[in-house]
């Protein structure tokens, strides 16, 4: 369900669209090309709630008031997404490597400018380059990635920059 909304908003890898190496979304042929990837992923849900981001969510998808519509996430009927961490507005639709090299924090999304900002070399192609997909159109049904998980990530991946990492590393060419 989320995966599919996303594919309904995003309608391809956001980042691929962006710098325009890829079609847009075909079901089946790249249901196992694409992935939903969560903006602040389950591993920080510390953050998340210490945040009090599930306050900010309006994903009506994810309200726990609707969990008996049968529109609603299959996590909100279920009751197991009480902090409504699938919701789409900590959700965008990636490739594969995109969605690797996000969760790595190899490349942020500003949340003001929707730039791309590279914080590793295999990325830094990607620097400057506008994502526009999720933010043309807001919908009420499919809001846009929140400024606030951005924002989240963007720092993070700051920090995770300058932090530098001691162990054993790939050197690129």
């Amino acid at each position: 369900s989320f995966k599919m909304r996303l594919v309904h908003r995003d309608e391809g890898c956001v980042v691929c669209l962006a710098t325009g190496i890829q079609e847009l979304y075909e079901y089946p042929d790249d249901s196992d090309r694409y992935e939903g990837a969560h903006i602040i992923d389950f591993a920080y849900h510390v953050v998340w709630d210490a945040r009090g981001y599930s306050a900010v969510v309006s994903d009506p998808f994810t309200d726990p008031a609707n969990a008996e519509n049968p529109f609603a996430s299959p996590s909100t009927r279920t009751k197991k997404d009480f902090r409504r961490i699938n919701s789409l507005e900590n959700g965008m639709l990636l490739c594969l490597q995109h969605h690797k090299d996000y969760d790595y924090f190899r490349f942020s999304i500003h949340a003001d400018t929707h730039k791309i900002f590279s914080f590793h070399p295999k990325t830094v192609e990607l620097q400057g380059i506008e994502v526009k997909a999720p933010w043309e159109s807001p919908d009420v049904l499919y809001p846009p990635p929140h400024p606030s998980f951005l924002e989240m990530h963007y720092f993070t991946s700051i920090a995770k920059a300058m932090k530098g990492d001691a162990g054993n590393y790939e050197l690129d060419d």
